[in-house]
Parts: C-alpha cells; structure tokens; sequence
C-alpha cells in the first residue's frame, strides 16, 4: 500500500518466445489519501512475468541538467549515483584530467529497465568526443578515452528511449585489468558482472569495489614497468575467475 504525493513506476517483463518483451509505467500517481494496491496483469500466454515497483525521486547531485550545472567526479574513487527521473532527464558531470591520460569512464549497477547512453564533451562543453548506448554490461555504458591535454571535460547520461531509473557512474584510470586481458576479453565481462551483480550488493563488496579504484593505477603503472609483477598478478586473477564465474551464473 501507497500513500500519495509520491510518483510511482512499474517495470515489467515477459518471455515470449525468443527473448524478452520489456515495459514501464512510470508516474503512476495514486489519489490524494488513497492507499490503492498496484496490480499488474500478464497477458493470458505469457508464461512468466517479473516486475518491480519503486519510488523515483531527483538524486542528490540535482540540479544538473545542464553543462554550467555539472557536478565534479573524482577518477578512483566510489561511483556517484544519479537517478534519470523525470522524463528527460539529464545528468551533467565534469572530470579534470591530465595530459595523455586514459581514463575509463563507466555507468553500473543499473536498476530495473535503466538504459544509459554516455556522451563525453571537450573542455568547450559543445564539441562531442564519444559516445556509447551499452558497451558495458547489460544496459550500462562505457568509453575509453585517451584525453590528448589536460583540462575540464563534460559528461552527459541519459535515458535510451524511457529506460528511467536509478544507475552510478565511474571514472577511473589505468585499468589494471585491461593491461591483462584487453578491453574486449571475456574475463573482463565477467570480472564486471561480478562487481556489478555482486561486490555492489554488500557493504564487504562496495568496500572492495572502492579499493580496487583507489589501488588500480599504481597496480597499473606497476605492472608496465615489471613483467614478472604483471604475470604474477596475472595469475593470482586467473586462479580466482572460476569462483567468479560461479557466482555470476
């Protein structure tokens, strides 16, 4: 039961056949001191049905919804979580960075039926550099840039058609697991579905999920000027992708 003066969505999904068939309802306002019961009605062939129900409300770091608003993110540190709500909504966030660094610049953990799309500005704010739908896991977005001179660079996130909800975004630098695998290994997927699908869920995993950015450029800049460092933690990884891969299924 709800009480009113909030905005409500529903999510649900189906398997029909082939793949699934996704649809949200959001704003869906209750009257004024009512406490109606939501309902969702499957469709009589629909074999199963998951959906969710939540409260959308404008994240912490609003208003940021334009390139002047946008709020700094640190590189290495935990991720800043965003809500895209209302409809059309936009996140603007600013990173500083360095001369010819590479930084990674992710969203995660995205709630039910969140679809981000990322777009990186140049320090003009209006000179678009990359963009990217679902590079990373699921729904979520990811561009790797090697920024050609320092300065202050814009981010834009927002919906992919009216996927609302809640999500977190990243910046990080020399990805240790990019110098061991490449940025299309499967191993990386699968560590980042680990991170997402698990490590995220816990106090524990959120507390190795920010130690892991603070520690991944040193590790990195490490391994480049040691090889038998680099193979060691090579193997150290490679020993722990099984117990990651059962966790993940």
């Amino acid at each position: 039961m709800f009480r009113a003066k909030f905005r409500y969505y529903v999510c649900t999904r189906t398997s029909r056949d082939q793949g699934y068939i996704g649809e949200c309802y959001q704003d869906v306002v209750p009257e004024e001191d009512d406490d109606p019961p939501v309902t969702v009605v499957a469709p009589q062939e629909t074999e199963d049905i998951d959906f969710e129900l939540g409260l959308l409300t404008e994240d912490s770091f609003e208003d940021d919804n334009t390139c002047g608003q946008a709020n700094l993110i640190d590189t290495d540190v935990m991720p800043q979580e965003h809500t895209l709500y209302p409809r059309r909504d936009e996140d603007w966030v600013k990173l500083d960075v360095s001369y010819g660094e590479t930084c990674i610049i992710e969203t995660l953990d995205l709630s039910f039926e969140c679809d981000t799309y990322i777009y990186l500005y140049d320090t003009d704010c209006s000179t678009l550099l990359s963009k990217d739908n679902d590079t990373g896991v699921g729904d979520a977005s990811m561009i790797t840039y090697d920024f050609p001179s320092a300065g202050t660079y814009y981010l834009k996130v927002d919906s992919w058609g009216v996927g609302l909800g809640t999500y977190k975004i990243s910046v990080s630098r020399g990805c240790s697991l990019l110098m061991l695998y490449g940025e299309d290994s499967e191993k990386v997927e699968m560590l980042r579905e680990f991170r997402d699908k698990v490590l995220s869920k816990s106090p524990e995993g959120q507390e190795l999920i920010k130690l892991y950015y603070q520690w991944s450029p040193v590790i990195a800049e490490m391994m480049e000027n040691d090889a038998e460092f680099k193979q060691e933690v090579k193997e150290l990884i490679d020993g722990l992708l099984g117990l990651v891969g059962e966790e993940t299924e």
